[in-house]
């Protein structure tokens, strides 16, 4: 199956198409927040996603012939971007929204060379510099405190709140760099993102009363239903990421991987109208986001 989910473009490729599939599920987690609370979404999708990836790797073989080790590092692959980092990111989209949240979450690529380099021992080109310019401008420009609308309205978050999709960046920049040290202990990818999905759920629900509120678990029929809308889209995005993982290199997977705000924004544009406002100073971080991730990609 990693043979047939390959033989429909190159690792770059298919990380591009990651993006643009988890785009999708933004749309639908945004919606599913106006009526739930992040750990429902981590509940809801963690758990089929993983579901999906253990089913698979259990018809494929590869569940029965993995080793403590590979284990070992998918779990860590969950538990540090899948658990903490999807809860830390899905507070900052009900902070601040869809495109705000995604576009300074896409500054990963940039820890994520920084981790290859150290750890994997990648060795990306000189021009990382002008993509990592590209990605702090961009967040630089959106932690920029916008004017106050005339009749006093002020704004319902704060400059503190860049720091929550900032974080989450981190995270999932240890992400690949885990999955890759996992995967050539065993190449397993669908395994490997079962047992990280899974293992950021069993995190999540441990920890959860040591968050901020305790950890509401809050949702209703719509809110599930919304999350159901991009969960196919949420699956899909973890075949083709960790497809990509296997062949790819993480200084250039990673970055193209991030090219979700692109997506995001035409997405929010055309569905989320009436629940958040795209204006043109994030349609320019954004951009400067990604170029910058592309920019590290084409001349690593």
């Amino acid at each position: 199956m990693v043979e047939w989910i390959s033989s429909w473009g190159s690792p770059e490729f298919l990380a591009v198409a990651t993006s643009f599939s988890y785009s999708i599920t933004l749309i639908s987690v945004r919606r599913a927040m106006t009526t739930g609370s992040p750990l429902m979404s981590i509940i809801v999708l963690n758990s089929l996603v993983s579901t999906a990836g253990l089913t698979t790797a259990l018809v494929l073989g590869t569940l029965a012939s993995t080793n403590v080790r590979a284990l070992g590092w998918f779990a860590l692959t969950g538990m540090a971007g899948h658990g903490t980092g999807s809860l830390i990111f899905f507070s900052a989209i009900e902070r601040l929204g869809v495109s705000r949240a995604t576009a300074v979450h896409s500054s990963a690529p940039l820890w994520g060379v920084v981790f290859a380099v150290i750890i994997l021992g990648e060795q990306p080109g000189a021009y990382v510099l002008l993509g990592t310019l590209g990605i702090v401008g961009g967040v630089f420009l959106l932690s920029w405190p916008e004017k106050k609308r005339a009749g006093g309205g002020s704004q319902n978050y704060s400059r503190r709140d860049y720091l929550l999709p900032l974080s989450s960046s981190v995270c999932y920049a240890t992400v690949p760099v885990f999955a890759k040290l996992g995967l050539a202990e065993h190449e397993a990818p669908y395994l490997g993102f079962g047992v990280a999905f899974g293992a950021g759920l069993l995190l999540m629900l441990a920890a959860r009363r040591m968050m901020p509120g305790g950890g509401v678990i809050r949702g209703n029929v719509e809110t599930v239903r919304a999350l159901l809308v991009g969960l196919p889209f949420n699956i899909i995005a973890a075949f083709l990421m960790w497809t990509a993982f296997v062949a790819g290199m993480v200084s250039s997977v990673l970055p193209l991987s991030r090219m979700t705000p692109l997506w995001v924004i035409l997405f929010s544009f055309l569905f989320l109208g009436k629940i958040e406002r795209v204006v043109l100073k994030t349609v320019v971080a954004a951009c400067l986001v990604v170029a910058g991730g592309v920019m590290i990609t084409l001349f690593r």
